[in-house]
């Protein structure tokens, strides 16, 4: 804006007056009335004439919109309350050009193949990738070249902590390992912790919630460890006598004392004998043995 290579008639724009969307709605709809007037008019007009007009009608447009900012903020008190702002928008444009300067004062480069730091003296604009890269293969030859990237939030050995204790049962969700890198002096996010367990193998699902049984209500649930067994028959009228047995399995001794006893009961409560009935059973090792064949 201070430059000596334009004359007076440099048509200048606030830039303020740029950022303000109801100015800039009414500067577009003056020119389009403007452009549409031109369009409809049959008398020539020249290029300079009509980029004068323009000029004009943009500034009485920017004048009026000056005078009733200053009818609107004539108080003090609003022009205290915008002070702040101001204050922090000159502090910015001067931190940026603190920075402009430092970064033309020259590059400050840090190698650590060597306890010296190495200062080049040039604006940073003249220095290409090539030139650095053949700088640091002349002194540092050896230096290692980072891998470009974010590092890893979780490192190696505690995402090994992590994947032992989900194993193991000590954490049994997402929130439970973020509790446990709490504990260890890491804040993570849980969506940051489901793509690190994702990365490593892991696989959701929901958990299967069952009721809770105490240590008394399992031992009135379950009882003893003993068990009870029933035998009986069925025939075609109805059905017969059954034995229970209370200790141990059955074997062929116990089964024959059954077939005397509720077997034989239960034909003489039908009034059947033997040869009236076909008796029928598996092929259990008690109902196949010699001693039951007997």
């Amino acid at each position: 804006m201070c430059s000596n290579n334009h004359g007076r008639g440099l048509w200048r724009a606030n830039p303020r007056l740029a950022t303000n969307s109801f100015f800039v709605n009414q500067l577009y709809r003056h020119l389009d009335n403007f452009h549409l007037q031109l369009a409809s008019s049959n008398s020539p007009t020249s290029p300079q004439l009509i980029w004068d007009d323009i000029k004009s009608l943009t500034r009485t447009l920017a004048q009026k919109k000056r005078n009733r900012i200053l009818r609107t903020y004539k108080s003090m008190a609003i022009l205290n309350d915008r002070l702040s702002g101001i204050e922090d928008a000159i502090s910015t444009l001067q931190q940026e050009v603190a920075e402009h300067q430092a970064l033309l004062a020259g590059l400050r480069c840090s190698l650590s193949g060597h306890c010296q730091l190495l200062w080049i003296p040039l604006p940073v604009l003249r220095i290409g990738n090539c030139t650095l890269t053949r700088l640091r293969k002349l002194y540092c030859p050896d230096l290692a070249i980072l891998v470009g990237g974010r590092p890893k939030k979780l490192g190696a050995k505690t995402m090994s902590l992590v994947s032992r204790g989900l194993r193991s049962g000590t954490c049994d969700s997402p929130g439970a390992a973020q509790e446990s890198l709490k504990l260890m002096g890491q804040n993570m996010s849980i969506s940051g912790i489901r793509k690190s367990l994702r990365r490593n193998g892991f696989k959701s699902r929901r958990k299967v919630k069952t009721n809770f049984v105490s240590k008394t209500n399992k031992r009135l649930r379950l009882g003893n460890d003993g068990g009870v067994m029933f035998w009986s028959c069925i025939t075609a009228e109805g059905p017969g006598y059954g034995t229970t047995i209370i200790d141990g399995s059955i074997n062929s001794d116990l089964y024959v004392d059954i077939l005397k006893t509720s077997l034989v009961d239960t034909l003489e409560h039908f009034r059947k004998t033997p040869s009236d009935v076909r008796f029928q059973q598996d092929k259990a090792t008690p109902h196949t043995s010699g001693i039951t064949k007997q």
